[in-house]
């Protein structure tokens, strides 16, 4: 990324504010080279595991995820960067993981952290071991190893999983990672019992690498992408969730059900409770 895209992404996910000094031109006015240099980022210093994970879940609650270009424009995603940062940053849309996580290790490997892309099984709810269909990626910070994923959405670690043996809360929730004969295991404690959620062999991937299982999400009939009109947003007390033409709000223990009945209602809350610009056509 360049060093204004780097800007922009730190506005996109709510780490940065314009900034306008007394005299000088409105935003509107001012050319995007005048505008990146009054980009202050705000509450990021140094490059550590404290700024990752904020960097993580500040990412969760402003990057929807969302699956419209599959399922309602019928589309295999584009995975170049340029492509990406159009649609996430620039249009204020969201993604799947294949594309929200890749922005995301773009913008990490170019602020400076070490990080690696990886292929992930997700086996949460599932029996058996699946086919591998999800991006994230490992960040290591002074020989500590950091799992990094803006792209799962619903019951994802709300920040960073940290690769080692002991239990972990994240906002609330506790975790346990373990080394198995098959990879490396991330668990999530519910009802009173680690289950498994993330498998994967812990080693660098190559882009090419997703090209495939990117294809396959996008075009396979028992792929749920292809099944429904998807998204979900985490948010500081709950999530919002959408399935087809239908809005959940769980906020505080409390839940709240939207349905809409015609395109345009949906777009408006899809801007409205999303902040997604997105113009569907039916229902």
């Amino acid at each position: 990324m360049t060093s204004e895209q780097i800007n922009q992404f730190y506005k996109r996910i709510g780490l940065a504010e314009y900034t306008k000094s007394k005299g000088e031109q409105s935003k509107d006015e001012q050319s995007k080279d005048e505008q990146s240099k009054n980009v202050k980022i705000k509450d990021v210093s140094t490059l550590d595991a404290k700024t990752l994970n904020q960097i993580i879940w500040s990412g969760m609650t402003h990057i929807p995820f969302e699956n419209f270009d599959v399922y309602d424009e019928k589309k295999t995603p584009d995975l170049t960067v340029e492509h990406l940062y159009k649609k996430i940053v620039e249009d204020s849309r969201g993604g799947y993981c294949f594309e929200s996580n890749h922005l995301l290790f773009d913008f990490l490997e170019s602020i400076g952290y070490e990080i690696y892309p990886i292929l992930v099984r997700i086996v949460w709810g599932r029996g058996g071991v699946p086919t591998a269909t999800h991006r994230a990626a490992i960040v290591t910070i002074e020989q500590e190893q950091y799992y990094c994923d803006i792209g799962y959405g619903g019951p994802a670690p709300r920040g960073i999983v940290k690769l080692d043996k002991h239990p972990q809360q994240i906002r609330g929730e506790w975790y346990e990672v373990m080394e198995t004969e098959q990879g490396t295991v991330i668990l999530k404690e519910k009802d009173g019992e680690y289950q498994p959620m993330f498998l994967f062999e812990n080693r660098k991937v190559l882009e090419v690498d997703f090209e495939l299982p990117n294809f396959y999400c996008a075009t396979a009939k028992e792929c749920p992408f292809t099944q429904a009109r998807i998204a979900n947003l985490c948010t500081e007390d709950g999530s919002i969730a959408l399935m087809n033409n239908k809005i959940t709000i769980r906020e505080n223990g409390k839940t709240v059900e939207i349905e809409t009945s015609n395109p345009q209602e949906l777009s408006e809350n899809l801007y409205k409770y999303f902040d997604i610009n997105y113009r569907v056509i039916s229902i």
